[in-house]
């Protein structure tokens, strides 16, 4: 496409689709600088925002002073902190829950263990075992 922005980059136009998959007269269009969200609209001060590492310059108020609130002061840090952690532990506790489903779901399948024996040894509720096992025939 023809260099709009005057940055010497390859443009690439896109059309957001509609709920069916459609392109219409109302679908939003993007144009992006080298991958880069280019556009003075709704959806380009959102991606601005999360992109801006300073919260002075992001368009929501809201969301800037809270950005600054993390990174300016000590509670701040260590709320954000806390909260990254919170999350990783969650997804360290589904990661677990999950290896653990795969794992009922073979050993069911191969018939190595009785639905009692594998709640047993992976520490899994039986219910859970037993439903795996109706869903699996």
């Amino acid at each position: 496409m023809e260099d709009v922005y005057g940055m010497n980059k390859a443009v690439y136009t896109s059309y957001w689709k509609d709920q069916d998959g459609f392109i219409t007269d109302y679908s939003v269009v993007r144009h992006e600088v080298n991958l880069t969200y280019v556009g003075d609209d709704e959806i380009g001060r959102v991606i601005h925002d999360l992109l801006c590492p300073d919260g002075k310059r992001m368009y929501s108020r809201a969301l800037g002073g809270v950005m600054d609130y993390l990174k300016t002061t000590k509670e701040g840090y260590m709320e954000y902190q806390s909260d990254i952690g919170k999350i990783l532990q969650r997804g360290m506790e589904k990661g677990i829950q999950k290896g653990k489903r795969e794992t009922v779901e073979m050993l069911l399948r191969k018939k190595l263990l009785t639905p009692d024996q594998i709640a047993e040894n992976l520490d899994f509720p039986l219910s859970e075992v037993l439903e795996i096992e109706k869903s699996i025939g």
